[in-house]
């Protein structure tokens, strides 16, 4: 005879949760982590125990589609680029795309949540990079400083001139202070430009002295013009960094 029984409830959530991540696999290309968690918000917190742990749900995930063959879509151009309802909001419900001109030729989305924006608005020192033209930087920060409630102090960029007359045609009142790092490498660059790279390797005095450049950064505004000018002084007779000394100067021209 057989004996039937009434499902517990336990298993009636862990049924219904694996359903919800089956339907979520095939339905959708969001990533694993995306459909658990939004079955999650289905179950109440004192039945978090019923349910499959992370590791199996994904793998639960993982199997439906391998079985489902659920192909991915491919753009071919920045008109093919769609951007699923699911993925204009955060994991909470709220809105995560700022901004998408849907500009074929210069596509240009903005992702970020009201919480990230909160932050940047408390923050009095942005830090920016990227190799981007001028007319762009002015369009991401055209977008951005209308959703802020505060401007920033003083933001740090790398050496790109484009970047910089951006922050300057729209940050006029902030200090632009420029990335230490990225003034090595280009420094670096300049020696190996210059032909000094051998010299620099094989000379310790030429080691030094080319190092100390890079120190000017790192010392008061007002004594970087007088130290500029006794590393000049002191420059050892094996090396003619002539060339090398003018590209000193016009970056902290620049910079001053």
């Amino acid at each position: 005879m057989d004996h039937l029984h009434a499902p517990s409830p336990e298993e009636t959530i862990s049924v219904e949760f694996k359903s919800n991540i089956s339907s979520g696999a095939t339905i959708s290309h969001d990533p694993p982590r995306r459909i658990i968690h939004q079955a999650l918000l289905n179950v109440n917190k004192n039945d978090a125990s019923a349910v499959p742990n992370y590791s199996s749900a994904q793998r639960t995930i993982e199997r439906k589609r391998k079985k489902q063959d659920l192909p991915l879509s491919r753009p071919t151009s920045f008109n093919d680029i769609l951007i699923p309802d699911a993925l204009k909001v955060t994991n909470g419900g709220n809105r995560f795309l700022l901004y998408n001109n849907e500009d074929p030729d210069h596509r240009m989305i903005i992702l970020s949540s009201d919480d990230d924006l909160d932050c940047l608005s408390n923050s009095e020192n942005w830090h920016c990079d990227g190799t981007f033209k001028t007319h762009i930087y002015n369009e991401i920060f055209d977008v951005i400083l209308k959703h802020v409630s505060q401007r920033p102090r003083s933001i740090t960029i790398d050496f790109e001139k484009s970047v910089e007359n951006a922050v300057k045609q729209n940050l006029p009142m902030t200090t632009i202070s420029f990335c230490f790092f990225h003034f090595k490498q280009n420094l670096w660059r300049q020696i190996q430009t210059l032909g000094l790279q051998q010299l620099f390797v094989e000379n310790n005095d030429v080691r030094h002295l080319l190092k100390k450049f890079g120190c000017l950064a790192l010392i008061p505004e007002q004594f970087v013009i007088a130290e500029f000018e006794k590393l000049q002084t002191d420059s050892p007779d094996s090396i003619n960094a002539t060339k090398y000394f003018l590209i000193i100067k016009r970056t902290y021209d620049l910079l001053l």
